[in-house]
């Protein structure tokens, strides 16, 4: 179940910075209906962040708007993660161990050091029409697929935030901070009340 007051707390952001003005209770319920029966709320939050980035209009986005924000992103990653996959295998079955990879991008090289390292990535994807060798490179593209992921997702949240919060409060200080705590704390009233 998705916590309602980090919810009440992701969507007042969102709506104060787009519409300058806070949700109804009526409002929040329907978003709250509608997003936490599809999303988590790591996914809200991280939604949020991508809208408070990207939104363009004057006008809060609809529920199915903040969802597919989040799948234009996840299919971006995912042609990403292709490639780069693609890249290392190629990479990989020409070479070997004999010319030790070092990517010139960190996501990467964070996610090849926590598969084991280059030479144990050459172990699990070496070019071969065994069962077993086909079983252990499936085995490392979805390990490293993964990985990688979860990485691109870490840092792109780590970077939005730390490019969010401090133009918010900068931005918006003397507006929006005090409606903003008072927001909170009739958010947490409504909730536990």
């Amino acid at each position: 179940m998705v916590d309602k007051v980090k919810f009440t707390e992701y969507m007042q952001m969102l709506a104060l910075a787009i519409i300058n003005r806070e949700l109804t209770k009526e409002e929040l319920k329907a978003y709250y209906f509608v997003l936490s029966n599809r999303l988590t709320l790591e996914e809200i939050r991280d939604a949020v962040i991508i809208l408070l980035n990207e939104w363009k209009y004057s006008y809060l986005p609809k529920p199915q708007q903040i969802i597919e924000s989040l799948e234009k992103k996840e299919n971006e990653v995912d042609l990403w993660v292709e490639k780069v996959w693609d890249i290392l295998l190629t990479h990989a079955i020409i070479t070997g161990k004999k010319k030790n990879l070092k990517p010139n991008n960190k996501i990467v090289e964070e996610a090849l050091e926590i598969v084991g390292g280059w030479n144990t990535f050459v172990d699990y994807t070496q070019f071969s029409w065994s069962e077993e060798d086909l079983k252990r490179r499936a085995f490392m593209e979805k390990k490293f697929k993964t990985t990688l992921r979860n990485i691109y997702y870490k840092t792109k949240r780590e970077k939005l935030l730390g490019e969010i919060a401090p133009a918010l409060s900068q931005k918006t200080q003397e507006k929006l901070l005090p409606k903003m705590k008072k927001l909170l704390s009739n958010a947490v009233k409504r909730i536990a009340g």
